[in-house]
């Protein structure tokens, strides 16, 4: 697999490999293996924040699936700027954090970056390990980039109509 951190994270087209629900729930469980090798006594937890855009909760919900299966906890902010997630990290238990958000890049991008414990970004050594845990994630079995299909989705018009002119939705008065 190509590498996918960049110098800010994973970055992408939204639904695209790497920046998939797949290859990001991929990353949450790794996530959990390379920042909490072993844990006995506590419990980890990872700090999860994103942004606006329409595919961040898709992709919280990802990670979140991810860094629970591994075993860990997550405390999901919900939309904070990457500076409230990485001072979160700093001032609680959380073996690291994760903001969802590509940032200035255009609205159908999206993004993930990583914090330590410490509230800093990863450094490249632990992003070469998550890379390597992930890289079992066969990007040729994603699927495809999906597309509406035209010619399908006007073959169903006919019976979309049918359904209102039934009468199986009629306005009712209250």
């Amino acid at each position: 697999m190509a590498r996918i951190f960049g110098t800010d994270g994973v970055r992408g087209l939204a639904n695209i490999a790497p920046m998939s629900p797949e290859v990001v729930m991929a990353l949450g469980r790794a996530a959990v293996h390379v920042l909490a090798p072993s844990f006995s006594e506590v419990k980890p937890s990872l700090i999860v924040g994103c942004d606006t855009r329409l595919s961040s909760p898709m992709f919280a919900a990802a990670l979140t699936a991810g860094i629970c299966s591994a075993g860990a906890d997550v405390l999901n902010v919900g939309v904070l700027p990457t500076a409230g997630v990485a001072y979160l990290v700093r001032h609680t238990r959380a073996i690291g954090g994760v903001v969802i958000s590509a940032s200035h890049n255009p609205y159908m991008d999206n993004g993930i970056k990583f914090f330590s414990a410490t509230g800093t970004k990863l450094e490249d050594r632990l992003e070469e390990e998550l890379e390597a845990r992930i890289s079992r994630v066969d990007m040729a079995l994603l699927p495809p980039e999906k597309r509406l299909d035209v010619p399908a989705f006007m073959r169903m018009v006919p019976g979309i109509i049918s359904i209102f002119s039934s009468g199986f939705f009629t306005m009712k008065p209250l």
